[in-house]
């Protein structure tokens, strides 16, 4: 927390302009008479060296919890703010008492006034002051406890995204190194181009640590994993591709879509041409729709989505609160799911 002494002082100069007139009508004296500072130069001094002085009793109770705060124990960070009062009060009398009546002949109070009453006296300014200069130092601190935990929120949310994104990653590649190494062992030419595309989906998942990239990015890498996916099959999986001719000029969080193909390609039925799977993609207004349906394979032993549509779930949670949706429906063997994000233009 960084010591904010100059608005301190500003807050003591502006609560005293309201606090000195409002202790004068109270008293029955003239509440303006606190405001004319020029009429005589006694007068001027005499205010100035009395803001200085309740500046001092403020300044000095901010400075002590400044320091001492939850670094010292509470009883004798409650014997320093007491001493602040007295300290204050000695800085008040040498202020007027001997530094004024130096260069005016005349103080604040009269000449052999007694020291004892002059403490008293000023007990109650003390309070007031060292109280206020408190309550400010409890305000600044609580702005600072606010903006700490927001940015330890902030933190919190990174980390569980790249967790998220380390989740999803190993887990598709693991699938596609044994995809190349059924096509290797099976002496298959397209061995070669998978490993381009592997290559080129390696790259982007080790290299691109931005928080939001161009959808036509990762549209891209998509239809390299449906490649790359294809090439093992025995079959020409049956794939329908309703996307526009130009890609929506929006920015996407990596790997949002990819775990949702991988999905398809492992628990769709995707041998039916009749029924192929779809992945459809719009813009809407100042949304980003991404919808993929597929029939569901016979013979699929795991939950259809697993942990992938889970993570999906959880970093739309943490990307876009409450400015999202994520539906997901099983109806008579036919699966499907639809995201809507907000269309962030990149």
């Amino acid at each position: 927390m960084k010591r904010k002494i100059g608005s301190l002082l500003l807050y003591t100069f502006l609560f005293y302009q309201v606090f000195g007139p409002l202790r004068e009508y109270l008293e029955g004296d003239d509440p303006y008479e606190i405001w004319n500072w020029f009429d005589t130069t006694q007068a001027f001094l005499l205010v100035s060296t009395s803001i200085l002085a309740f500046m001092a009793y403020s300044l000095g109770a901010y400075l002590v919890l400044y320091y001492c705060y939850k670094k010292v124990p509470t009883w004798l960070l409650a014997i320093l703010i007491v001493l602040v009062v007295p300290v204050s009060i000695a800085f008040r009398y040498l202020l007027q008492e001997v530094l004024m009546y130096w260069l005016t002949g005349e103080g604040n109070y009269t000449e052999g006034y007694p020291l004892d009453i002059y403490f008293i006296d000023n007990l109650y300014y003390a309070f007031v002051f060292v109280s206020f200069g408190v309550i400010i130092y409890f305000l600044h601190y609580s702005q600072y406890k606010e903006k700490q935990e927001q940015q330890l929120q902030i933190e919190n949310q990174k980390i569980q995204l790249s967790l998220l994104r380390s989740q999803i990653n190993p887990h598709f590649l693991f699938n596609a190194l044994n995809n190349i190494y059924a096509l290797v062992n099976e002496n298959n030419k397209q061995s070669l181009p998978a490993l381009e595309k592997l290559s080129s989906i390696l790259r982007y998942s080790l290299y691109e640590q931005s928080e939001f990239v161009p959808f036509d990015k990762e549209w891209q890498k998509i239809e390299d994993y449906i490649t790359l996916e294809s090439m093992r099959l025995p079959y020409r999986p049956a794939f329908l591709l309703d996307v526009p001719p130009t890609l929506p000029a929006v920015c996407i969080p990596p790997f949002l879509f990819i775990g949702l193909v991988e999905n398809t390609f492992k628990h769709g039925q995707l041998d039916q041409a009749e029924s192929p799977a779809r992945i459809k993609i719009s813009q809407e207004n100042e949304l980003l729709r991404f919808q993929i349906s597929n029939g569901i394979a016979q013979k699929t032993k795991d939950e259809i989505g697993g942990i992938g549509l889970q993570n999906i779930r959880d970093r739309l949670a943490l990307i876009y609160p409450n400015t999202h949706v994520f539906e997901v429906e099983n109806i008579e063997q036919q699966f499907s799911v639809l995201i809507e994000i907000p269309a962030k233009p990149c």
